[in-house]
């Protein structure tokens, strides 16, 4: 079972002299670890994707690809969830933002590798930056009816040709996919930090 090993208590301060950080091994182990890479490699297919959308003609192909990578979010996502909050009892409750440094996000940074924060860092920047192109060209859902190429704006259709009908396809795959490397990456990220608490605990907790 995927959750068999992952009941974990929080430690109050990051690794810190009794165990050195560079010896806090970067990945969960076993099926966890699966997991991880799971969301790592679906996370680069989102890269991938994201750069394909760029040229011309792609549009069709990535429409038929991105609802898969966007449907896989799920049960990645929460799994990686579950295991955060399978976590025991916390000295400080935390939440998804706030400004006392025990909220989710710096708790994670917290136990990340220094690389992985600033590649984390750099993936929701991106997607930020992503999703607001997304809304500011985005015209309407593409849409074909009897071979003619429309776009959908909320019941109005609009007759577009074959090369914007494309670029839409491309708009929308693009803002989807953004969506999906961001909580590909978070996943990631839970899995990892979760991990790297766990072992640093009970590597403290030896005599």
């Amino acid at each position: 079972m995927v959750l068999h090993d992952v009941l974990m208590t929080l430690a109050g301060p990051p690794p810190g002299k009794a165990v050195p950080i560079g010896s806090v091994p970067a990945m969960p182990p076993g099926r966890l670890r699966v997991v991880a890479l799971v969301a790592l490699a679906l996370a680069a297919a989102g890269v991938l994707v994201i750069i394909a959308s760029v040229f011309p003609g792609t549009g069709a192909a990535l429409t038929r690809l991105w609802p898969w990578l966007f449907g896989a979010i799920f049960p990645i996502f929460a799994i990686a969830l579950v295991v955060d909050r399978s976590t025991g009892p916390r000295l400080v409750a935390r939440s998804w933002r706030g400004s006392n440094g025990n909220d989710v996000f710096r708790d994670v940074f917290r136990w990340l590798p220094p690389r992985a924060v600033v590649a984390l860092k750099v993936v929701f920047a991106l997607g930020v930056v992503n999703f607001a192109i997304f809304v500011a060209t985005m015209s309407g859902q593409p849409e074909t009816k009897n071979g003619r190429f429309y776009t959908n704006e909320h019941g109005s259709f609009t007759e577009i040709t074959a090369e914007q009908f494309d670029l839409a396809e491309r708009t929308g795959a693009r803002g989807f996919t953004g969506h999906a490397v961001m909580f590909d990456s978070m996943s990631a990220a839970l899995l990892v930090a979760n991990s790297r608490r766990r072992w640093y605990e009970r590597a403290a907790s030896t005599p």
